[in-house]
């Protein structure tokens, strides 16, 4: 539909009587009147400029009808372009309308008219703001009918809009009429399927420090809400890899084993690869509380409510939680907070690190925001592909990831993403797209778990990509020659444990056994003693060879 036809039918629908009903009713508002004549006017004039005289004389008769009725129109005078005047005279007559007197003067625009009387003149003159308004309106009215809501999702009828496009869903509530956001997802024959959304106002600042906030921004932690002053839109921001600082400082952890096997880096993204119950909160929490960072970001996702409170009044602790903020969307919420519980816990990073502070983002855990985006994808429609999950899951994961890290700027984002894991980790799609997109990854291993060693981190399976750029050489060849130890004690156990094994046969075996006991102890550690990372290159370093 084109613009023409747009204004036409705009114009076609215009309640004339209406208009007049209300010119009426207030006819000692004249300013009402001058107000209301002046948009027939702009009608007019555009018309006259765009249509043939058919159009032109249809709203012309209006406007004179409109004017004509109100008695306090003293003495009007339509003052027009000598080349109108047959017209004019055709339409008065119709009308049988003998109250305007008709004035011919050249100076007039042939696309314009004056209306005078003794109360005021209306000068109709108003192309240049009409023609602004015209070249804004849209080359095609696209609209269509909601048909149905099912479950996130809304179907419409009629809508011939591309997939990303932004539309308005207008509902009328107690004769008001709300506007509603909405994105074209996604169509199925006919139909087109659109998913509803808001911008996002969330709280942002130093004042969210010590907070415990949900995924819109509210209070969970009993302490007043923040204030509306500091609430700002949350804006997914998308890096330019030519604008990553490379990753060259150290991050101390203050877990020795971290430290000394799986040197982190400033600005790195790491997946923390877990199973249930071996441990895994001790370690997030043991991380929040003697990671060097200015501020600490928890996201906890799709999580237990019972593990939330647990985590920040036990593990986290008072003096954790004074540098943290957390953001917490538990289990028995619905997919889409899950999902923006992430975006927002991310969206705080973002903003400290753009205030040149280094800051580490937990979030536990990036297997719950996958299985949230699933339920999303899946209630839209889309087909599964591999255990049950959708494409787009595979896709949305590395934009959340990708938003963290080192930028042009002083301030970083270092972030570990927990992955749950099963017993056929290989067969988990989501644990194959997160070691593929992740700058490293740290394993836990039931087998450490249950002899009582935490953190029960597997220094066979983990590694640190960036850990050969950021450390020394020395270092990094001690590091390397302590995993080659216990590869090969861990695969000769067996043979140790029952006798089998003659000593002798194999060097590194045979170092490897006599020091087991120290190298147990090197990583294993009282998770309320901090351990910084200059005391362990030199403390537990030197004792592995």
């Amino acid at each position: 539909m084109f613009k023409e036809e747009k204004l036409y039918i705009a114009l076609q629908d215009y309640d004339y009587l209406k208009l007049k009903n209300n010119l009426e009713e207030k006819e000692n508002e004249y300013t009402l009147l001058n107000h209301k004549l002046r948009d027939l006017c702009s009608n007019f004039e555009s018309a006259i400029s765009l249509f043939e005289e058919t159009l032109f004389s249809r709203l012309l008769k209006t406007v004179l009808i409109v004017a004509s009725d109100n008695f306090f129109l003293k003495k009007p005078q339509l003052v027009i372009h000598p080349n109108n005047k047959k017209i004019l005279e055709k339409l008065l007559k119709q009308s049988k309308n003998n109250k305007w007197e008709l004035i011919c003067n050249k100076t007039i625009d042939p696309n314009s008219f004056k209306i005078h009387s003794e109360q005021s003149d209306i000068d109709a003159t108003i192309y240049a703001r009409w023609k602004e308004v015209y070249h804004n309106l849209s080359d095609i009215i696209i609209y269509g009918h909601v048909i149905s809501i099912n479950g996130l999702v809304l179907e419409v009828i009629g809508l011939k809009a591309p997939i990303g496009a932004e539309c308005i869903i207008e509902r009328i509530i107690d004769g008001k009429v709300l506007n509603i956001s909405a994105e074209v997802m996604r169509f199925n024959k006919e139909k087109t399927l659109l998913f509803s959304f808001e911008e996002t106002y969330v709280p942002l600042g130093t004042s969210l420090l010590g907070r415990v906030l949900n995924s819109k921004g509210h209070a969970l932690d009993g302490l007043p809400e923040l204030d509306s002053k500091c609430f700002s839109v949350i804006e997914k921001k998308h890096i330019n890899p030519l604008s990553r600082k490379p990753i060259n400082e150290i991050l101390d952890t203050g877990i020795c084993a971290i430290n000394g096997l799986i040197t982190i880096g400033r600005g790195q993204r790491i997946g923390i690869f877990s199973s249930s119950g071996i441990g895994k909160s001790i370690l997030l929490g043991m991380m929040a509380k003697y990671t060097k960072a200015d501020v600490v970001v928890i996201g906890l996702i799709g999580e237990r409510g019972r593990e939330v409170k647990d985590f920040i009044e036990n593990v986290l602790g008072p003096d954790g939680l004074l540098k943290s903020v957390v953001i917490a969307a538990p289990a028995d919420t619905s997919p889409l907070l899950q999902i923006e519980a992430a975006s927002y816990a991310t969206s705080i990073a973002e903003y400290f690190r753009d205030q040149d502070k280094n800051v580490l983002l937990i979030m536990d855990s990036l297997t719950r925001y996958a299985m949230a985006q699933r339920e999303v994808a899946l209630s839209l429609g889309e087909l599964p592909v591999s255990r049950g999950y959708p494409s787009s899951v595979f896709s949305k994961i590395p934009i959340l990831v990708e938003r963290s890290g080192n930028t042009d700027k002083k301030g970083s984002i270092t972030s570990f993403y927990t992955v749950l894991t099963e017993n056929d980790e290989d067969q988990d799609p989501v644990s194959q797209i997160c070691r593929s997109i992740l700058d490293g990854h740290i394993v836990l291993s039931r087998y450490y778990a249950d002899l009582g060693h935490y953190p029960a981190i597997d220094i066979e399976s983990s590694i640190s990509r960036v850990m050969p750029e950021i450390i020394t050489k020395e270092q990094y060849l001690k590091a390397c020659y302590f995993k080659k130890l216990v590869a090969s004690y861990q695969r000769n156990k067996d043979l140790i444990n029952i006798g089998a094994y003659v000593k002798g046969n194999d060097l590194v075996l045979d170092e490897a056994i006599n020091k087991w006991k120290n190298l147990e102890n090197a990583v294993e550690e009282n998770n309320n003693i901090i351990k910084k990372y200059e005391e362990t290159i030199k403390q537990n370093i030197d004792q592995w060879q």
